[in-house]
Formats: C-alpha cells, sequence, structure tokens
C-alpha cells in the first residue's frame, strides 16, 4: 500500500512538472535579441489581454531600442490611461508630440517639406487638437501649392483656438489667394477684433475694396495700416492709388 502511494506521488510530481514545462515553452516573452517591431508587436498582445506589466515592459524596451518610437511613448499613454494614471499618460504623449514637433522643424529648415509633414503629422496623432503642429502642417501645404489642404488645416486651427489670430490670418490670406473673397474679408475683419494693429490685415482689406472700387474704404484701411507701420510701401502705394479715385 505503501508502494502505491509512492509511485501516485510521484506521478503527481511529474504531472506537474510537465505542466510546468509546457507553461514555460508558450511563454512568449520577447528575447533578449527582440527587435523593436517584434517588442512592440508583443506589446500590442499583452495591452490586448489586458497584461499591462508585460505590455509596459515591452514598449520599455523598444523605447531602449529607439528614443523616438511614437509608437511605443503612445503605447505607454495607451496603458496608463487604462490604469486610470492620465497625469502619466499625459506626459508621455507631450514627449511623443514636443519629439516629433521637433524633427519637424529640423525637417522644414533642411527645406525637406514631405519629412517635416510627416513629423507634424505624427505630433497630432499624439496631441490632437494641437494649433502649432496643425498649423504648420498647413503652412507646407501652402508652401507646396495646395491651397485647399492648406485652407483645411487652417480651418482646423481656427475652430480649435479662435483667438490664434495668426492662423486666422493666414487662413484669410489663404481664402484671398484662393478667390473666396468675402470669407477673406470676414477672416481678416476678424484678425482685427482680435488684433487691432495687424497692419497685413489692413492692407489687405484695402485691397478687396479696392478691387471692388470702393475707394474710401479702401483708403481709409491703407491709411491705418501706415499709422501703425509708416514704412509700409504696399499701404502706401495702396493709398496714393486710392486717392486718385477720390
Amino acid at each position: 500500500m505503501i508502494r502505491r502511494y509512492k509511485f501516485t506521488y510521484r506521478s503527481v510530481l511529474l504531472s506537474v512538472v510537465s505542466l510546468l514545462t509546457i507553461g514555460c515553452g508558450s511563454d512568449d516573452t520577447p528575447a533578449a535579441t527582440a527587435t523593436k517591431p517584434e517588442l512592440i508587436a508583443h506589446a500590442e498582445r499583452r495591452l490586448l489581454d489586458g497584461d499591462f506589466p508585460a505590455a509596459t515592459s515591452s514598449f520599455r524596451r523598444a523605447l531602449q531600442s529607439d528614443s523616438t518610437s511614437t509608437v511605443a511613448l503612445l503605447g505607454l499613454a495607451r496603458i496608463y490611461d487604462q490604469m486610470q494614471r492620465t497625469d502619466v499618460a499625459e506626459r508621455y504623449r507631450q514627449r511623443a508630440f514636443h519629439l516629433n514637433f521637433e524633427l519637424g522643424k529640423v525637417a522644414r529648415d533642411a527645406n525637406d517639406l514631405t519629412a517635416a509633414r510627416d513629423a507634424f503629422a505624427l505630433a497630432t496623432i499624439a496631441m490632437p487638437d494641437h494649433p502649432m503642429a496643425l498649423l504648420s502642417i498647413g503652412e507646407i501645404w501652402l508652401a507646396e501649392g495646395r491651397l485647399d489642404s492648406a485652407i483645411a488645416y487652417f480651418e482646423k486651427v481656427v475652430q480649435t483656438d479662435d483667438r490664434f489670430a495668426d492662423a486666422r490670418l493666414k487662413l484669410s490670406r489663404a481664402y484671398l489667394q484662393s478667390g473666396r473673397i468675402d470669407e477673406a474679408q470676414a477672416g481678416f475683419e476678424a484678425v482685427l477684433e482680435l488684433n487691432i494693429n495687424a497692419v497685413e490685415a489692413y492692407v489687405s482689406l484695402g485691397k478687396i475694396f479696392a478691387d471692388r472700387g470702393e475707394w474710401a474704404h479702401a483708403a481709409a484701411h491703407y491709411d491705418r495700416a501706415l499709422l501703425i507701420r509708416p514704412g509700409s510701401e504696399k499701404a502706401r502705394e495702396g493709398l496714393e492709388a486710392a486717392r486718385t479715385h477720390l
């Protein structure tokens, strides 16, 4: 009887060891040599399963491999959001935003507009409503002659921050350039409500009125521009032309 119990105990022990061995074999923890894509893929799987510690570990390892990985930074932000640690999540989002925004500025200064636009677009993934990233993308589209795309981004900026005078000025200028005169006029007038000293808005309104033959209104706006900036050649030339029709 004693022997039979010993045999049973030994069988159970062997079964447990076997199960543990199988469990270890199925462990998908990335190897030490895992690449960044492998680490990120593992982190996404573990995050989907709700295994936050494993997901965090793999995202952090991906960052050790590439400190500029937006996917890893935003992956960590998602984890901390789900853990209701929004302060930590926000820090990761801000880090991803500033990293890509700076890369965008560097690329833009190097005149690599495609790389700049891609970097600014990544910045908007981190912080979708940040006006400077949206404005920067709009400026690149404008530089490439894509007026409709530029206007769409400038409009997003104004919707996000309706008191951003520089964005309104750029949007109004793009409207004017695309022949949307009434919208341009309303935009320049809105700029002046935000910044009464916006010389370009006065000059642009002066031109709109001059093109309509409304010479008195044109002269008044050119005159106001010169009061603010006496050296403005556009305002001076516009005023002289308007006065010949008065």
